[in-house]
């Protein structure tokens, strides 16, 4: 950046001789020297001799002297060019008005440093700030631009001439789920308690735009449906009748035929008669057992089953960024598909897939404000099982984000906008 300070004075430095001719060149007065009293009046808007730092000899009485004019001055006028913006020094505006221009380094610095306004800001004299270049914030902390005197400052005229940009940082977007965007950023500030002809004047082809706000993140999507329950065929069971005579009819056939024994024919026909009558019966062994029976299948008790669960909605899109200087505008993010619900037991129906998040809303341009978020879709059914419906999903996410508000053009207090309105398309934001 570059600060170049001029300043009309100091007028008759050194020791030569002072003519009142020359007085009257210099601060435009007329031929009667009393109306050169230094004038201290505040609401005065164009006095011929200024209140100001240098003017302090000049009297305001009855003893006025050509010789109380050495060193004298008329008004002040600082010029800013080029780019100023807070990047290496985010406590700071993009520029800085008040008592902090630097122009020995050509950078503005903090206080104390460098030649100002000499403590002339709450004096008369006429001071113009003329802004020619860029003045950008990449912080919505601080503005653009911005006049921050501790004391009342009078006869001051800051002009935004054609060419020149005072522009507002972007507003953030929202973080899923559901964040608000940020506000954007000021442009101009000018706020001072006590002010007298503090005016800040717009030209045709300037811009002074407040920072565009975030748009609002997306909410969750909704939670799937549960699945609907089902029964599980309980299949069957062999149980075995007879168990008592079947084993006892095996018993009796091995008597003769199970062991090698010696029967004679009458203990071998009672044998064959029991295995005949084991055959008849149906009877077979029981398995794990030494024991035999009559073997039949029952029916099990159907068994219940559980449908699965929904599935999670997906997150939400994150909010566009605003426009601003440090930034386009920018749509918001999409939302992410929800998941899919768990597979439910036998004859159960599985679980409803997720909602998709919402998107998030678009970041505003300069001076607008940013869009809301979108409600994430509702979670899908989930399927029937065989005994009961599946259920509905939940609804996505409340509330959505907000968008942020846009920072504003010009902030301020006690100072005069001339022209009003501006010309058009000069300024984008509240004023």
């Amino acid at each position: 950046m570059s600060v170049t300070l001029s300043i009309d004075g100091p007028h008759f430095t050194g020791s030569g001789e002072i003519k009142f001719s020359e007085i009257r060149s210099k601060f435009g007065g007329g031929n009667n020297f009393g109306s050169y009293k230094r004038n201290t009046d505040t609401d005065a808007t164009d006095p011929i001799v200024p209140e100001a730092t240098e003017n302090s000899a000049i009297s305001t009485g009855n003893n006025l002297k050509f010789s109380q004019f050495r060193g004298s001055v008329k008004s002040y006028t600082a010029t800013q060019s080029g780019t100023d913006e807070n990047t290496s020094t985010s406590t700071w505006p993009g520029f800085r008005m008040g008592n902090y221009f630097d122009t020995d380094q050509g950078v503005q610095g903090p206080a104390g440093t460098g030649i100002r306004w000499n403590s002339n800001l709450n004096k008369n004299i006429k001071k113009t700030v003329n802004i020619t270049g860029t003045c950008g914030s990449r912080t919505t902390t601080h503005p653009a631009a911005q006049l921050d005197p501790s004391s009342a400052v009078y006869n001051l005229t800051i002009n935004v001439l054609s060419g020149a940009r005072i522009l507002g940082a972007k507003g953030s977007g929202g973080i899923a789920n559901g964040g608000n965007g940020g506000n954007g950023g000021i442009g101009l500030r000018v706020y001072n308690t006590g002010a007298k002809n503090l005016v800040v004047s717009v030209k045709s082809g300037a811009n002074v735009y407040g920072g565009g706000g975030g748009g609002g993140a997306g909410t969750v999507g909704g939670t799937g449906g549960k699945g609907g329950d089902g029964l599980a065929d309980g299949g069957t069971t062999t149980v075995y009748d007879n168990e008592g005579a079947c084993t006892s009819y095996r018993n009796c056939f091995l008597i003769c035929f199970g062991g090698g024994n010696i029967c004679d024919n009458n203990s071998i026909n009672v044998s064959l008669l029991c295995n005949a009558n084991y055959i008849n019966m149906g009877c077979t062994a029981i398995p794990n057992s030494n024991n035999h029976g009559v073997p039949r299948n029952v029916d099990n008790a159907d068994t219940p089953t559980t449908g699965g669960a929904g599935g999670t909605g997906g997150n939400g899109g994150n909010g566009g960024n605003g426009e601003g200087y440090d930034g386009t505008d920018s749509e918001g993010g999409f939302g992410a598909g929800g998941s899919a619900g768990s597979a439910g037991g036998t004859n159960a129906g599985n679980g409803g897939t997720g909602g998709t998040g919402g998107r998030g809303g678009e970041g505003g341009t300069y001076g607008s404000n940013g869009s809301p978020g979108i409600q994430g879709d509702t979670g899908n059914r989930g399927a029937d099982g065989s005994e009961t419906g599946g259920s509905a999903g939940t609804a996505g996410g409340l509330p959505v984000g907000n968008g942020g508000t846009a920072g504003k053009a010009i902030d301020g207090l006690n100072y005069i906008l001339n022209p009003s309105p501006p010309p058009s398309g000069t300024i984008k934001g509240n004023i």
